[in-house]
């Protein structure tokens, strides 16, 4: 009876509604929610989750406010006593993540640096992994991708999406931990948002299976492109590279006027 209850009711009611007692925690957890896409997002002094077409909103240190933009017209916000808004965020992600039965096309997280152990410690008090389509997350320190990639299943993964921001870690052992990481190797496409010059270390993704590189300010220049495509076309493994952001006519100028074989094995156009 009570499966036939709250079938109808939205991810955000059940977690409400899980709340009044350890009866319905029991029957609402083993449920499944009918949630295609969790956004995380931990800004200046709040967190925005959205759940699919619902959106929560916490706020406070001491109290934590709860406000769901979802409802029109709006109401008050819901309070809880004595929390964090961060941790109370991170607590009602957990209830998800902790059903076995979630199937995710899409998982976007920013956190900041100094909230990733917390959230590690969801991912280690499952005990399943999380099965997901798409991944979006930044890495500041080098580490966030070692507490978010093992805990999913490397063959549900379709992209990897990893924001790499500038780090006190040389370039090569951050990206070489990247390349060792089951996930990026197995997932259909890794794309990674960084800087690339000459020092770039391309090579530690020889063995992924797809390999995406976007330039977050500037292009990518013909010559770093050419480099790097003279070091993965040796890949056994690679099936698919793209350079997302890159001056198309001094590329192809680069690879036909060096008449390099090159030329043999890459297309090149002016869209890919």
């Amino acid at each position: 009876m009570l499966w036939a209850i709250f079938a109808k009711a939205s991810p955000i009611e059940r977690l409400i509604v899980r709340k009044v007692c350890s009866k319905l925690q029991t029957c609402i957890d083993t449920m499944y929610n009918k949630i295609n896409d969790i956004r995380f997002e931990s800004r200046y002094d709040q967190v925005e989750m959205k759940y699919g077409n619902d959106v929560l909103v916490y706020r406070g240190d001491k109290d934590c406010l709860v406000f769901r933009y979802s409802i029109q017209p709006h109401q008050k916000p819901a309070v809880v006593k004595n929390a964090d808004h961060v941790e109370q965020a991170i607590r009602d992600l957990s209830i998800l993540f902790r059903n076995p039965k979630l199937r995710l096309k899409s998982l976007y997280i920013f956190v900041k640096l100094e909230r990733m152990p917390r959230f590690q410690q969801v991912f280690e008090s499952l005990n399943h992994q999380l099965h997901v389509e798409k991944l979006e997350f930044y890495t500041r320190n080098g580490r966030e991708e070692t507490m978010i990639l093992p805990y999913l299943k490397s063959w549900t993964l379709k992209e990897i999406t990893i924001n790499v921001w500038d780090s006190d870690e040389p370039i090569r052992e951050r990206m070489s931990r990247l390349g060792q990481i089951t996930q990026c190797r197995e997932a259909e496409m890794l794309k990674i948002h960084g800087k690339y010059g000459d020092n770039f270390p391309i090579e530690c993704f020889l063995n992924c299976r797809g390999l995406t590189l976007v330039y977050y300010w500037s292009f990518i220049d013909a010559a770093t492109t050419i480099r790097f495509i003279g070091i993965l076309q040796t890949s056994t493994t690679l099936e698919s590279f793209l350079v997302e952001i890159y001056d198309s006519d001094k590329l192809l100028k680069a690879i036909r006027g060096g008449g390099t074989p090159l030329w043999n094995s890459v297309e090149t156009g002016r869209e890919s």
